[in-house]
């Protein structure tokens, strides 16, 4: 749901509202302000972007089953190597302990980057504006310079998911 409360922020909003005015004179004037909403320049709205954000609040939990698949698998690949005839409970036990510890550790991990994209996706920058003064053009400039940011986080993000990916292989070869 947090995906969606941010796009539904993020988009471009224009507002009247008319009090105690005539009906027919605030018909006008409305109808006057949408013609003249509907004739400025606006930037396109991203596809991409857009259906990114209606899945973006799934990318924790995307990511926790697929570590956890990772961790198991790892894991019962493992299980002939280490358990062969005769094995002693301390084997037993350490690969009890390494594979609890580290599909929670990882889990953890796994969670916390997943909502890091996820408030990446969500907090993207679209630039949608009307450059009418000196304001606006700031304003604008300050939105193009914050994508870059949005940009570095996602691939920190992205970064730490190929992390885990090697921690989950180097954990199977602890056993």
């Amino acid at each position: 749901m947090r995906g969606h409360m941010f796009s539904f922020l993020g988009g471009s909003v224009a507002e009247i509202t008319v009090e105690y005015a005539d009906y027919v004179i605030a018909r006008g004037f409305l109808e006057a302000f949408e013609e003249w909403v509907k004739g400025c320049k606006c930037t396109p709205k991203s596809a991409l972007l857009a259906s990114l954000r209606r899945v973006s609040h799934w990318t924790p939990t995307i990511l926790q089953v697929v570590v956890a698949s990772l961790v198991i698998f790892f894991s019962l690949r493992s299980i002939p190597g280490i358990f062969v005839s005769g094995a002693d409970q301390a084997v037993t036990a350490r690969f009890a302990v390494v594979f609890a510890g580290g599909a929670y550790l990882l889990l953890k991990l796994a969670h916390i980057a997943g909502e890091f994209i996820e408030a990446t996706i969500d907090s993207f920058p679209e630039i949608s504006f009307l450059k009418l003064n000196k304001g606006d053009e700031r304003l604008i400039e300050e939105a193009a310079r914050a994508k870059p940011f949005a940009l570095l986080r996602l691939a920190l993000a992205a970064s730490a998911t190929v992390v885990l990916g090697v921690i989950s292989s180097k954990l199977e070869r602890l056993l």
